[in-house]
């Protein structure tokens, strides 16, 4: 992912930035993932609800991987 400096305004104060390019960074991202999952064919993930941190992990230590 890329960012342009020349495209933002950078004279905030250290706190406004890290909130207002945190926002940044947050869409960037969703828009990043929604992009991936429909070029994956996966539009149903895009809404559906996700799962706690408790479930993420519990689901990962659940799951069988080929060793």
């Amino acid at each position: 992912m890329e960012i342009v400096l020349a495209e933002h305004d950078l004279n905030f104060i250290r706190s406004e930035a890290y909130a207002h390019y945190g926002n940044v960074h947050t869409e960037l991202c969703t828009d990043f993932l929604i992009e991936s999952v429909t070029r994956a064919g996966h539009n149903e993930l895009s809404s559906t609800d996700g799962i706690g941190n408790v479930e993420f992990v519990s689901s990962l230590e659940e799951a069988e991987y080929p060793r």
